[in-house]
């Protein structure tokens, strides 16, 4: 017998007589499909595809190309576009193309189209008219084909949709029933493009619902989930039907050729349950209803013994978790669970070695699919969360990494106030092994969020937030990295937390955070010591907390901050407002700062950063002023007695007198121009300046309208330099007037 790398085949009449093989396509179509199957490596792909491209752009641009030769052509084309490559060159070609009669090019240029063209091509509104003709056609492979292309690439960037949504929905009446069917799913894409021009379409889903044919009632029910998702008191009335759908699919009532691995139409049953999950919600009548088939249903799917029958059991939990509850169904929901976590699992609880890797992925896949049901069935079956929490602590040591996430979050579902401790810890493990730093950061934001809500008390609170910014962060400080940005999340709500309290009684709360003040002055110190940097999260949070809330002496205070921006300078900001806060609560205007922190703010007062440098430079001069300090310390007395930030302004009424009596300028309150007019107005008005300083001989076209002046005045056209003046000046007022904002904030503060 031939081998079939040589071309030959064996006669139908028998014998070894080879029969040449049937060419549907040129030497050269097979030889690029060989050539790409045959590449070690993306580079030899790309040169054969650039090459393929060179030469489909010649062989397209030839003025005589028949109808075989073009529809293999566009079949390139396609190769080409499928591989990543730059096909832009065809797209006029293939649209052409969609002007021919012959039905095998006409659906060939529709898919080239499809692949090709982009939803916001300009291309694409030549293609109008030709779809409106090729739906009112007679081949019902041309309408199909023109649908396709429609549900590809008619959205609501091109506006093509009122053009084409009476054509389409004459097709709801059609014959074939692959035209009805796929005239469905171009009307679902319009209703998610486009709800307000179907909104008359109601009637007409529902009429598709009962369809002869089963695969267009399927079709329909992709856009009937659509619609209940978005009001679904106007289709709960539609309850009675699904369920009778759903019903005579588990009792095979179907053609097998709609089966799955032995199981009738599953991805059918799967939407059927889903829209009875929404319809259900909160709605007990239509729960009522619904109870008989989805058990029905679950009895059917425990039969099938395989993954589809798992599927749809999984949704079968979905959809129970969702409408109003029933006590049996719930039942019967716990024990599916209890075997999705045991599958897999041998007697003494461990996993058994003993099985193949299909079995170890497919024991993988049930768990997950375990531990979503349960995250779901927790609020109803919080008993059946708890009867599982082992194996639900044991998953987050899965080699799966998806397993470990769900994991994660259904222990933040499931924490109370007697677990707390162990599975916090389990959660702080988790983010000690994950090496994706979006999962890292996601989860951090969910560990933080749970240590929060479950915390025993302010210092384990705090010790524990500062683990997770401690895992996180580490010694990043670029913004752009995830695990700093949720770090610094982090940081604003423990700071929220020190502000606002937790108890409700003051005392208590000043008592919290005089602790967390103590607590943070010794990580800082401990960490100097130990000549590890901190992140900038916990530094962030010990500023606003020693610098507020401290109890200690003014010097060691003073000191204590000065140890971050030793060992970075970028922490200078925060040092700083630490700083102002210290100042502002204390008593007497004889306590002077420290010559070491002294040292920072005047290193501040020289930053480059404007708001820096102002709030330094202010700081510094009420240090080393003795009757300014006086004054200060005077204006902000009610500080050091409260936890809030207030000012007796009454108290600089005298200083401010003496300083006009000596020549000093009165405040006058900067004009901001707020609205673009203005700034327009302002860059209008500059334009006309520079041009009346810099004058240019005028043009023949200006000469000619002195002489004519009743003709339309044109445009006047500034010169590079002066737009480059303009520019100039108009950056500068921007600036003056940001500097008065800031000075008006200030002066506020």
């Amino acid at each position: 017998m031939s081998s079939a790398s040589d071309g030959r085949r064996l006669s139908v009449l028998g014998g070894d007589r080879p029969v040449p093989p049937m060419k549907l396509k040129s030497t050269e179509f097979y030889e690029l499909v060989r050539a790409i199957g045959e590449c070690k490596n993306k580079m030899d792909e790309d040169q054969i595809v650039k090459r393929e491209a060179h030469l489909l752009k010649h062989l397209l641009s030839h003025p005589k190309v028949n109808k075989n030769t073009l529809k293999e052509l566009l079949l390139r084309l396609v190769y080409v576009e499928m591989l990543d490559h730059d096909a832009s060159f065809g797209e006029i070609y293939a649209v052409k193309a969609t002007h021919e009669s012959d039905l095998s090019v006409k659906r060939q240029a529709y898919l080239a189209c499809s692949h090709v063209l982009d939803d916001k091509s300009e291309l694409v509104v030549l293609l109008i008219n030709t779809m409106q003709h090729d739906l009112a056609s007679e081949e019902y492979l041309v309408v199909c084909s023109a649908l396709n292309a429609i549900a590809k690439l008619i959205t609501d960037e091109n506006n093509a949709i009122p053009a084409l949504l009476p054509s389409v929905e004459k097709l709801l009446d059609h014959a074939n029933a692959h035209v009805r069917k796929k005239a469905v799913l171009c009307l679902q894409k319009f209703a998610m493009f486009s709800p307000e021009s179907t909104s008359h379409l109601g009637n007409a889903f529902r009429r598709m619902l009962c369809d002869r044919d089963p695969s267009v009632m399927f079709a329909s029910l992709c856009v009937l989930r659509d619609l209940c998702e978005r009001e679904a008191g106007k289709y709960v009335n539609l309850v009675p039907s699904f369920v009778s759908i759903l019903k005579q699919i588990v009792e095979r009532r179907l053609p097998t050729s709609y089966d799955y691995h032995k199981v009738p139409a599953p991805f059918a049953q799967i939407k059927i349950l889903k829209i009875l999950g929404i319809l259900g919600s909160g709605d007990r009548e239509a729960s009522k209803q619904a109870y008989e088939v989805i058990q029905l249903t679950m009895k059917k799917a425990q039969k099938a013994k395989s993954s589809t029958g798992d599927g749809i059991l999984l949704e079968c939990v979905f959809t129970i978790a969702k409408i109003y509850p029933n006590k049996e169904l719930l039942e019967q929901c716990e024990g599916i669970v209890r075997k999705f976590i045991n599958r897999g699992v041998g007697e003494d609880g461990n996993v058994k070695s003993n099985v193949s890797s299909s079995d170890r992925w497919r024991n993988a896949n049930l768990k997950y699919a375990a531990l979503d049901a349960l995250a779901k069935l927790a609020p109803r079956l919080p008993d059946c969360a708890a009867e599982h929490q082992m194996h639900i602590v044991d998953s987050l040591d899965s080699e799966d990494e998806s397993v470990r996430a769900k994991t994660f979050d259904l222990l933040s579902k499931i924490t109370t106030a007697n677990n707390c401790d162990v599975i916090i810890e389990k959660m702080l493990s988790f983010l000690r092994k994950s090496n994706d730093r979006y999962v890292r950061a996601d989860f951090a934001l969910k560990t933080s969020q749970t240590i929060e809500k479950f915390a025993p008390d302010a210092k384990w609170f705090l010790e524990n937030t500062n683990k997770v910014i401690e895992l996180l962060q580490g010694e990043g400080h670029e913004p752009t990295i995830p695990e700093f940005e949720s770090s610094a999340l982090i940081a604003e709500r423990v700071k929220n937390t020190l502000r606002e309290g937790i108890s409700g009684d003051e005392s208590t709360d000043d008592e919290m955070r005089r602790e967390a003040s103590a607590l943070y002055a010794t990580i800082v110190c401990t960490e100097r010591e130990a000549c590890k940097p901190l992140p900038r999260a916990i530094v962030d949070i010990a500023c606003f907390a020693i610098g507020r809330y401290s109890s200690a002496a003014f010097e060691n205070v003073s000191n204590t901050l000065a140890i971050p921006f030793d060992s970075d300078v970028r922490n200078a900001p925060l040092v700083l407002d630490a700083y102002w806060h210290l100042k502002m609560r204390q008593k007497s205007a004889s306590t002077q700062f420290p010559e070491r922190a002294l040292k920072v703010i005047e290193w501040c007062a020289s930053s480059s950063d404007v708001r820096t440098h102002r709030v330094a430079s202010d700081l510094l001069q009420i240090a080393k002023d003795p009757e300014l300090g006086a004054l200060f310390a005077s204006a902000t007395a009610n500080v050091a007695k409260t936890s809030t930030v207030s000012f007796d302004f009454s108290a600089l009424d005298a200083y401010t007198q003496r300083a006009l009596a000596n020549g000093a300028k009165p405040y006058s309150k900067p004009k901001i121009a707020t609205e673009e007019v203005k700034e327009e107005e302002i860059v209008l008005s500059s334009a006309a300046e520079v041009s009346a300083e810099q004058p240019q001989p005028q043009p023949p076209q200006q000469q000619r309208q002195q002489q004519h002046p009743e003709r339309k005045q044109p445009k006047t056209k500034t010169t590079r330099k002066e737009r480059f003046a303009v520019q100039v000046r108009t950056l500068g007022a921007r600036v003056q007037r940001i500097e008065n904002v800031q000075r008006v904030v200030a002066n506020a503060e």
